[in-house]
């Protein structure tokens, strides 16, 4: 009976962790950058219980359902990782121009008084 409750609880963790990862991924699209570090706090949440049952619930033939689960899971990962990487690439563009703008803005500032080139040698 104890047994059973663990691989439902663990079914249940590994389908959260699934649409968990959904939802990150819609907000990395859509640039909601303080939904997706609720979700990476959540997925770290289902990690954590995961790595307490999982261990538990060895019977072989929900572990062939936790490993297609799991495949899955991997894949939306991969997904997600390839487009923080290429946010994190516009995000480095971006600064480098602005750091290119700021040197530039800092180039036509005179900061002393300009003195007269030639001395009148009559004044």
């Amino acid at each position: 009976m104890g047994e059973d409750r663990i691989q439902e609880q663990v079914m249940r963790d590994l389908v959260s962790w699934r649409s968990t990862l959904k939802e990150g991924i819609k907000a990395l699209s859509q640039g909601n950058s303080q939904e997706l570090e609720k979700i990476i706090e959540r997925t770290g949440i289902i990690q954590a219980r995961l790595d307490i049952s999982l261990p538990l619930a060895r019977k072989e033939s929900t572990t062939k359902d936790y490993r297609k689960i799991m495949l899955e899971i991997k894949g939306i990962e991969d997904t997600l990782i390839q487009e923080l990487t290429k946010a994190k690439g516009i995000v480095k563009q971006k600064l480098d121009t602005l750091a290119k703008n700021k040197s530039l803005l800092q180039g036509y500032r005179n900061s002393s008084k300009t003195l007269p080139r030639f001395l009148n040698r009559l004044t």
